[in-house]
């Protein structure tokens, strides 16, 4: 019985030098070097045990500090080619528990692994209630679908049937009424048209032999005309060989000729 308290005893005694495992995780920039220092937070600065990393893709580090005190402080320094980018304290923590510290230039935080949980659960609710109301207002569709009036069908077209549910004309309607009117207005203008070409047909055309005949047939008044414009043409004829040639003397024999052909158009017109 005395062995027993005694093993008893000593137990208890010893569970606080127990060593107590405490996970670090440590979030930051991508592939940046860290630091860890556990310290003891009862002294000015007293290293328990430190730790020097590299961040991964997702700026993420883990380390495991085991040791048996209760509470410790924590510094995270942040650098990269021996430049420090940032270097945080923090107050004490219990140990035994794990940490979550987020060590990045103007956003810290003690536990970010809090502030990712409410934040999915935040998101979760609201997709749920998004959910919800898209399955309600479906299931308000089907039932006012099923609650609608069904008309008989031997009534043909009727008012629901012609007008859409906004009370107006369906697509189609408007179609239909649109290729009428295209076709009404086709049919107009080929029926002008038709008739303009009709009218054009029908203008009588002046017959200028029959016209010539009547002349010829006028008597001595015809032919008196006939010899003016023989005589005429002539005339233009020789004017036409003088702008041909060059000749002087053949000049002059075209002018002589032309000024009897004058004279006998003169006497023409004179009536002799």
């Amino acid at each position: 019985m005395m062995k027993r308290t005694f093993i008893l005893f000593a137990v208890l005694m010893a569970l606080p030098l127990i060593s107590a495992a405490t996970e670090i995780n440590v979030r930051t920039l991508p592939n940046y070097d860290v630091s860890i220092f556990v310290l003891d937070p009862t002294q000015v600065y007293y290293l328990l045990d430190s730790f020097h990393l590299t961040a991964d893709g997702n700026g993420l580090v883990s380390a495991v500090y085991e040791g048996t005190e209760e509470k410790v402080k924590i510094n995270v320094k942040v650098f990269q080619d021996d430049t420090t980018l940032i270097l945080e304290k923090f107050d004490s923590f219990d140990t035994g528990f794990p940490l979550y510290l987020q060590v990045i230039p103007d956003d810290v935080l003690r536990d970010y692994k809090k502030l990712d949980d409410e934040k999915a659960a935040a998101e979760a609710a609201a997709a749920e209630a998004a959910a919800q109301a898209e399955a309600a207002a479906a299931a308000a569709a089907i039932e006012e679908t099923e609650t609608a009036p069904e008309e008989p069908a031997s009534q043909g077209l009727s008012g629901s049937s012609i007008f859409n549910g906004e009370g107006g004309f369906p697509k189609s309607v408007y179609f239909i009424i649109g290729g009428a009117v295209l076709i009404i207005i086709v049919i107009f203008i080929l029926k002008n048209r038709i008739s303009a070409v009709s009218g054009l047909l029908s203008i009588p055309r002046t017959d200028k032999r029959k016209d010539l005949n009547f002349s010829e047939t006028n008597g001595s008044l015809g032919k008196k005309n006939r010899e003016i414009e023989k005589a005429e043409r002539k005339i233009k004829e020789v004017q036409m060989e003088i702008n041909r040639l060059k000749n002087q003397d053949k000049i002059e024999a075209a002018e002589r000729k032309i000024e009897q052909d004058r004279i006998e158009l003169k006497k023409l017109r004179e009536g002799g």
